[in-house]
C-alpha cells in the first residue's frame, strides 16, 4: 500500500460511533462484484423510502452532517429510512477505488434491495445523495428510469473542476487546503461528471447546495440545474442555503432543510 492509500485509509472515518436513538434493523445487502454492504433500515410503518447515500470519506452515521437526526426526522414524518455505507466506507466491505461508478452500483442495489425486500413501489423510493453519494445517484438515475425522485447535496458537475485552484481573491486561499488534499488523496481516481448525464436522468431533482461552499462550489449546483431544466422543464428545483459550508446545510436549519426537501418530494405525490 502506498503513502496516498494509506493516508486516505486514516481519512475515511472508521467504525460507527453513534446510531439511532429509535427502532431500527442492522441490514446488509450484495453488491458487485460480490462486495458485503452494511447498513440500517428505520421503519416508518409506511409505503415510502428515502435512501440516504453518504459521500466521500463518510459513513452512514457521519455526526458532522447530522445524517442520524435526518433519517429520524424522516421516519417522524412518516418516511421509512435506509441509510448504509457504500464501498471500502464504513462497515462494508470492498475497496474505495471510484468517485462515482462503482457506488453507483451500491446504490441500484440498495434500491433494488427496497423494491424487492421491502415490496416498496419504485416510484415511492427517493434517492438523497451528499456529494458523491448525490453524483452515483444522478449516474445510476441516467441509467435507470425507475428511480423517480432525487435529493442533491452538495454534488459537483465534473470532477476535475473541483480539481483547479480558483483565483479569485479568498476562495483561492479558502480552497487551497481542499483542493490540495483533494489532489493528494484522490489522484487519478475514476470519476463520474454528473453534469454529462443529468439530461439522461428522468428523476425530479432538488439541488441542495451551500453559498459558502469551498469544496464544490454554488456555480456547480447551478450548473446542473440548467442542464436539468434545459432537457426536463419544470420538473426540477434549486435550494441555495445561506452561510452553509460543503454538505452544511442540513446542520445550518435542519427543520426547514428538511420540510424543504419533502416538499418537494410531495409535490411529486401529489401529482401522481
Amino acid at each position: 500500500m502506498g503513502l496516498r492509500e494509506w493516508l486516505r485509509d486514516r481519512f475515511l472515518l472508521g467504525p460507527i460511533t453513534e446510531w439511532p436513538a429509535i427502532s431500527y434493523e442492522e441490514v446488509e445487502f450484495w453488491s458487485k462484484p460480490g462486495v458485503e454492504l452494511k447498513g440500517w433500515w428505520l421503519p416508518a410503518g409506511s409505503r415510502k423510502c428515502v435512501v440516504l447515500v453518504h459521500g466521500g470519506l463518510r459513513h452512514r452515521g457521519d455526526a458532522s452532517i447530522g445524517t442520524i437526526q435526518l433519517a429520524e426526522g424522516l421516519v417522524e414524518r412518516g418516511y421509512n429510512a435506509l441509510m448504509f455505507d457504500l464501498r471500502g466506507h464504513g462497515d462494508s466491505g470492498g475497496e474505495w477505488k471510484t468517485a462515482g461508478y462503482e457506488e453507483a452500483w451500491d446504490v441500484e442495489e440498495v434500491f433494488n434491495w427496497v423494491v424487492a425486500d421491502k415490496g416498496i413501489l419504485p416510484e415511492n423510493i427517493v434517492l438523497w445523495g451528499f456529494s458523491m453519494g448525490a453524483a452515483a445517484s444522478i449516474e445510476v438515475a441516467s441509467q435507470n428510469s425507475r428511480i423517480s425522485t432525487i435529493i442533491s447535496d452538495s454534488c459537483w458537475a465534473e470532477f476535475s473542476d473541483i480539481m483547479r485552484l480558483r483565483w479569485d481573491g479568498k476562495m483561492f486561499f479558502r480552497s487551497l487546503h481542499n483542493v490540495l488534499l483533494q489532489r493528494f488523496l484522490l489522484g487519478n481516481m475514476p470519476a463520474v461528471d454528473p453534469v454529462k448525464v443529468v439530461r439522461a436522468v428522468s428523476a425530479r431533482i432538488l439541488f441542495i447546495h451551500g453559498r459558502e461552499d469551498m469544496t464544490i462550489p454554488l456555480t456547480h449546483a447551478e450548473e446542473l440545474y440548467k442542464v436539468a431544466e434545459r432537457h426536463h422543464p419544470g420538473k426540477n428545483r434549486i435550494l441555495v442555503v445561506e452561510s452553509a459550508s460543503h454538505v452544511g446545510s442540513h446542520r445550518q436549519g435542519s427543520e426547514k432543510y428538511l420540510d424543504e426537501a419533502l416538499r418537494f418530494i410531495e409535490e411529486k405525490r401529489a401529482q401522481a
